[in-house]
């Protein structure tokens, strides 16, 4: 079993990365006419990955998610629906690249560093209904982190365009308004699914252990993060925030999410530690 398992991580990889190889033909204008086949390659990878999660359910007794290496993986897998959703909205391909390239590191990650021999911690091995939190957290983190990388690419081409330097980036981008407009998507995304986690992370902290743990500085952190996004979500939606102000704000509310995982969560955090 474990061997099968090594061997699908491998291949999802190989998947993520020809996903990746075929957004960059886009991007380069190598495969102008056949755009399709790299959201329908992406599109397949997904459904691969969900089919291998849910296998791990069905043949093992515990959850797909039960290591930081599962959460690599299944944040690849979150970052690429989150970036397919966008891209449906939006139709636009030329960012792709850049997402396909993150879904296909996360995915080497998780395959490079599978132990089977891990054993998970109680709390996640026992307790199946605890994915109810896990999963929208994931989401919600795979939704900021492709908000952080189109807001790292926006302000490059706003800062491209002041200054008037113009280059191939330039030529392959969409537009900033429709960059912009991506980005808010993303990050609404997010805080709908960080929300939902929040929620979830509540209902099983009052059954789980005692509601003193709501002033944990993970979820102290993590509230702060949230609510940075949820101020710049409101604030795009009825255009009182600019799209140069949302892309900064959300670099901004996605460190304070990452420092929280980084930092706040194995030296201060009381639990949400997989080992």
């Amino acid at each position: 079993m474990s061997e099968a398992l090594a061997i699908s991580r491998i291949v999802l990889t190989a998947f993520y990365a020809a996903s990746a190889l075929a957004y960059a033909a886009v991007f380069t204008g190598f495969w102008p006419s056949k755009t399709f086949r790299a959201t329908g390659l992406l599109l397949a990878t997904i459904l691969l990955h969900i089919a291998y999660l849910a296998s791990i359910s069905l043949l093992t007794t515990h959850p797909p998610v039960y290591s930081i290496w599962d959460v690599a993986g299944v944040l690849a897998l979150a970052v690429a629906l989150v970036y397919l959703y966008v891209e449906s909205r939006m139709r636009e391909k030329t960012t792709g690249v850049f997402i396909a390239c993150l879904s296909a590191a996360l995915m080497a990650l998780s395959a490079a560093a599978y132990d089977p021999s891990y054993v998970a911690e109680p709390v996640v091995a026992a307790n199946r209904s605890i994915l109810l939190h896990i999963a929208p957290a994931i989401i919600a983190y795979a939704g900021f982190t492709v908000s952080f990388i189109l807001s790292c690419l926006y302000l490059m081409l706003h800062v491209s365009i002041k200054k008037n330097r113009f280059g191939i980036v330039f030529d392959k981008l969409p537009p900033l308004e429709t960059l912009g407009d991506m980005n808010r998507r993303s990050v609404e995304f997010g805080v709908l699914f960080l929300g939902l986690s929040i929620c979830m992370g509540a209902v099983f902290s009052a059954k789980a252990f005692d509601m003193s743990n709501i002033l944990d500085s993970k979820v102290l952190s993590v509230a702060a993060g949230w609510a940075v996004f949820v101020s710049a979500a409101a604030l795009a939606r009825f255009r009182v925030l600019s799209r140069v102000k949302l892309a900064i704000l959300s670099i901004m509310g996605f460190v304070v999410l990452l420092a929280s995982v980084a930092v706040v969560n194995p030296f201060f955090g009381k639990f949400h530690k997989f080992g």
